[in-house]
């Protein structure tokens, strides 16, 4: 798996992974940037010496990106399975900030379960949403925790349970960016989503290779026939607030009758959430978010 996306320099970042990755497994991920020089001259036709112009850090084996990936004025936020980073290119890849996070591994349904699937992830599933002051994004404990990360530091500046409020024993795995607004007035709103379910039994197989982009090997096959009850419920808001002490979380709402099988889309004008609550037959859920 390979993501990429551009930072405010015009450098093209990349990072490589898949899903699934446990540490313990030989699985080993990368992460780089190609000079924006380099991109322009390639889009000009010229030719292009890229063993000077493409930085490569490697990481740890067993280390490797599951989600996603962001970019800010400050770098590029990339997310393994085992840290989130801040990254700058400066002839080569400066990393000035690294946070570990927590994770219960990967997560998969057990026999008599309604769901055959299970997460998607090992680590978080949750690809990286930033705002000026902050970069949000969840672990993958149990249960999962909401974190906001100080965008200038990485330090861990508010953290709370989220989807803790689901009827006892139900799994929850983020597997989605959770929406983030960000009012400008001190208050940062989270919306994060339960997928479990998604992934792919298959996932689980010590020989699993999950760079083989197929709908059967990544995600659970039953979606197609037995659509969003195979996927759990639950969707929570929660807002970062900055106060003179620094940031606190509080719960606004929680949700354990909502299940989405795409990605929850947020209308600022209005204030509702858009999702899908089937698979191939497609029903539009609409439902008000309380902004």
């Amino acid at each position: 798996m390979l993501s990429i996306i551009f930072d405010y320099e015009g450098n093209l970042w990349f990072v490589t992974g898949g899903f699934r990755i446990y540490p313990d497994r030989v699985q080993q991920g990368m992460m780089g940037y190609i000079t924006c020089d380099a991109i322009h001259a390639i889009l000009d036709g010229r030719e292009v010496n890229l063993t000077k112009e493409v930085f490569v850090y490697e990481l740890m084996p067993g280390e490797g990106a599951e989600n996603g990936i962001a970019s800010c004025k400050e770098g590029a936020v990339i997310l393994t399975n085992q840290n989130c980073y801040l990254l700058h290119a400066d002839n080569g890849v400066n990393v000035v900030w690294q946070t570990p996070y927590k994770s219960a591994g990967a997560k998969c349904s057990a026999e008599g379960d309604d769901t055959t699937g299970g997460g998607l992830a090992w680590g978080s599933g949750c690809s990286p949403s930033l705002t000026p002051n902050l970069v949000m994004i969840t672990d993958n404990q149990n249960p999962v925790n909401l974190l906001a990360l100080d965008i200038k530091t990485g330090d861990v500046v508010a953290t709370m349970p989220v989807l803790d409020e689901l009827p006892e024993g139900m799994q929850v795995s983020v597997e989605n960016s959770a929406i983030v607004y960000d009012n400008s007035a001190g208050t940062v709103s989270t919306i994060v989503c339960n997928w479990f379910g998604a992934g792919s039994a298959g996932l689980a197989k010590p020989d699993s290779d999950s760079s083989i982009q197929s709908y059967d090997n990544i995600y659970d096959a039953n979606w197609i026939t037995k659509g969003n009850r195979m996927i759990l419920p639950g969707v929570e808001r929660v807002d970062t607030i900055k106060t003179q002490n620094g940031y606190e979380m509080k719960s606004i709402w929680c949700r354990n009758d909502l299940r989405d099988t795409s990605m929850m889309k947020l209308s600022t004008a209005t204030g509702y959430i858009w999702l899908c609550t089937g698979y191939r037959q497609w029903y539009v859920a609409v439902y008000h978010s309380g902004f």
